[in-house]
């Protein structure tokens, strides 16, 4: 679990996302669709996890700059 705590802006930004499925204050959970695609981008297309992140309009600055790479590391083991 990570140790970062978003404010309600934040919330607000990342809810109206529509890579995000929902946003507390602590966890971001992603829309599967989204994770397919990320995957898909950075294995077949050689894309930067971080790129990919920013590509989708997050912005590593409020999820995390290593969120991203432990993400799709995660989400290719399931």
């Amino acid at each position: 679990m990570s140790k970062r705590i978003f404010t309600a802006e934040q919330i607000e930004m990342l809810s109206s996302n529509p890579n995000v499925q929902r946003c507390s204050e602590r966890s971001v959970t992603y829309c599967r669709d989204f994770k397919i695609r990320a995957l898909r981008q950075y294995y077949d297309n050689g894309i930067s996890c971080n790129e990919i992140f920013l590509l989708a309009g997050l912005d590593s600055a409020v999820i995390g700059r290593e969120q991203p790479r432990y993400l799709l590391k995660a989400w290719r083991k399931i």
